[in-house]
């Protein structure tokens, strides 16, 4: 794979991340009280958030376990990738990563 693809993917998995973390301040900053107020009036959504609102618990530890996931897949990309994009030459004139058997 490309290292510009690998630092792509390292990148979407960060902004998957972010995303996570927006949902879980704003789910955290809706009350409950204009929660049901939007369940009255959104059938679909509201429904969704208000069921969101009362199970807190499953709510956050989902969220968090997605960030923490997008967390480290984009860290472990990363640390393959770093390597292959700074391609320092050894002493003995080889790559990063260069093995002898």
């Amino acid at each position: 794979m490309a290292i510009w693809a690998t630092w792509l993917i390292v990148a979407g998995f960060l902004l998957a991340r972010s995303l996570l973390a927006g949902v879980e301040a704003a789910l955290h900053g809706v009350s409950p009280l204009r929660a049901k107020e939007l369940a009255e009036l959104y059938p679909g959504a509201g429904r969704r958030l208000l069921l969101l609102k009362t199970e807190r618990e499953a709510s956050a530890a989902a969220l968090r376990i997605g960030s923490i996931v997008c967390g480290f897949a984009a860290a472990s990309l990363a640390v393959f990738a770093a390597p292959q994009t700074v391609d320092l030459p050894t002493a003995d004139g080889g790559g990063w990563c260069a093995v002898r058997l």
